[in-house]
């Protein structure tokens, strides 16, 4: 009991850090960036941008961290809607991504908000930790529906997979890249375990990593 409560305590006051380090940079971040967007010099100000954009994006995953789960409903999701909509945001942001999604695929009960949370935090972990172009792929699968996040990356060994789900940890190819909290991997499995959503990885035959989800459909 006394380990049990001394751990909660520690979690309790890792959300608080998180809360205040969320809170406290934000408005500096602000103006920095604005700061850096009147820089006369390209190639000094493109460098600085990318660095700001991983330190407000290593900011936005403490906050969803320390949030957990909103108070949002499930209800009928067209998935290959969701896809296609941030597939085509990733675009425009420079991303090679590719869709292959399936055509009979029926509603999924989900929470719009955390499923998007999901699907971003995977399509930036492919991003930044494995090789493009990142694919996006649906399909149906008996009385679920499958979507599949692939990078052509390293990939990770199966003894790793369960770590680095966990807060704050890092594999060696985060560890080598620039920036990152250890937190993307851990925000994936908290909303898939509340919303009932499996969640597998695996190592294609081409290599890189596979995250597949697999979703329920409305009763």
């Amino acid at each position: 009991n006394h380990m049990s409560g001394a751990l909660q305590q520690a979690e309790q006051g890792r959300k608080v850090m998180l809360a205040g380090i969320s809170h406290d940079v934000r408005t500096p971040l602000t103006r920095l960036r604005l700061g850096v967007e009147m820089m006369q010099d390209d190639s000094l100000r493109d460098g600085m941008l990318t660095d700001l954009d991983d330190i407000e994006r290593i900011v936005r995953q403490f906050r969803d961290f320390v949030a957990g789960e909103p108070d949002e409903p499930q209800e009928p999701l067209l998935l290959n809607e969701l896809i296609l909509s941030m597939a085509e945001r990733y675009r425009r942001d420079g991303l090679d991504i590719a869709t292959r999604l399936a055509t009979d695929l029926p509603a999924v009960a989900a929470r719009p908000l955390a499923l998007q949370r999901v699907l971003g935090n995977l399509i930036d972990n492919a991003r930044r930790y494995g090789r493009p172009p990142v694919e996006l792929l649906t399909r149906r699968q008996n009385d679920r529906v499958e979507l599949t996040v692939t990078d052509h990356g390293d990939g990770i060994d199966e003894s790793e997979i369960d770590h680095l789900q966990q807060p704050f940890t890092r594999g060696d190819a985060a560890r080598q890249a620039d920036g990152g909290s250890g937190l993307g991997l851990a925000i994936v499995r908290r909303i898939c375990e509340h919303d009932g959503i499996g969640l597998s990885f695996s190592r294609p035959p081409a290599g890189g990593l596979a995250v597949t989800l697999q979703m329920k459909t409305p009763r």
